[in-house]
Parts: C-alpha cells; structure tokens; sequence
C-alpha cells in the first residue's frame, strides 16, 4: 500500500491484499441482483446542461456478499492501526475489535454509478468522521473532485481537482474531521464500481 497525503485527505495505492481485490473483481465480473438502490439525486448531461435522472446508485453489502464483509474487516482494522484515524487519536486502537462494545460503527459497501450518471457537490454529513473510497471499475473512469468551496448558489464548487482513477486506489476524508466538498461523474459507458467505507459514532455512546 502507497499512501499519500494531498490537500483534502490522503491518496491510496495498492490498497487491498490481491486476493481480496479479485474477489471484488470476481463479483463485478458476475454482479449479483442489488441488495438495494440508493435514493440520491443523480443527473446526466443533455445537449449540454445537467437534468435530473431518474437512475439510481447500487448497493452491494457485507450481510449478503462474504467478499464485501472481507473488504469491511480489512477496512476496520485499517482505521484501528492508522495514526491519522479518529479511532486511534481517541485512544480506541486495535486490540481485539468487538463491534457490540465499540463506540464506532464500520460500514463498508460496493456501489455502482450507472453509465452517465453524476453526483454533484456535496459535503458528507457530520455522522461521517472518516470516507475511505477504493476505486475498482471500468479500467479507465472518472475520479472524485474536491472543491475548496461551493459558489453563493449553492450549485457548484469552487477550485476542483480531480483525485486520479486507477484500480485499487483513491483516498480517505475527514482527517481531522474536515468534510471537503466534493462531486463525481462516470462520463463512460459502463458501471462504475467503488468500494465505500465509512466510519462514524454510535448515538448511544
């Protein structure tokens, strides 16, 4: 694993163990039906400008694809044993991970962008405090874009750079609990397939 600190959090390469990234591969390869579909607001571009669509994202989870419950416990102990995680900097790192007496919760997902499709600039919600995101299909695809800020509409961000596709790569956010604006787009003609993890903060602790 490469990583790389950048302005909005920090860069990944060759995140996953090979036999956990051609499991993920594997069932791209030969996608299940969808656990469910995400209920986010997504646009396509027509003769030019941005219209609402009426496609949704895709979610693969742990409790139904042994591989994404691999990918989550590897995605666990990762944010456990990092000197960046809120986990660590609280004093909770690695021992012996108990889900039921931890005060985080560690989900983990894939989820598919149909071909087209766009998400526009958003900050994650505070129940966020770290977003890991792996990027693993088409070959060639389109990267997240952070902003340092949104315009006074409240339509678009402001100073974008495009974190680079590759395949078993990208980045985490909240270092710090920062939420960086940013938005996406797979301008191709597949399914564009991520792994996302996120950790956040039990209510009742």
């Amino acid at each position: 694993m490469i990583e790389e600190r950048f302005k909005y959090g920090i860069r990944l390469r060759h995140f996953f163990p090979q036999d956990i990234l051609e499991g993920l591969l594997d069932l791209i390869n030969n996608p299940p039906q969808v656990d469910q579909n995400k209920i986010v607001p997504l646009n396509r571009m027509v003769d030019g400008e941005e219209v609402p669509t009426d496609k949704k994202l895709g979610l693969y989870s742990k409790q139904t694809n042994p591989i994404v419950q691999r990918a989550t416990d590897f995605c666990t102990k990762y944010f456990h044993t990092h000197k960046e995680s809120i986990v660590v900097k609280e004093g909770n790192g690695w021992i012996d991970f108990d889900e039921a007496e931890s005060p985080y919760t560690m989900n983990g997902e894939l989820q598919t962008t149909p071909p087209q499709c766009r998400y526009g600039c958003h900050q994650d919600t505070p129940s966020k405090l770290h977003t890991l995101i792996i990027y693993l299909h088409p070959q060639d695809g389109d990267g997240t874009i952070f902003y340092d800020e949104m315009n006074k509409q409240k339509t678009r961000g402001l100073g974008g750079e495009e974190d680079p596709w590759e395949i078993n790569s990208g980045y985490w956010m909240g270092i710090d609990l920062e939420r960086p604006y940013h938005s996406y787009q797979n301008n191709t003609d597949e399914t564009r397939w991520i792994f996302m993890f996120n950790v956040g903060k039990k209510k009742y602790i």
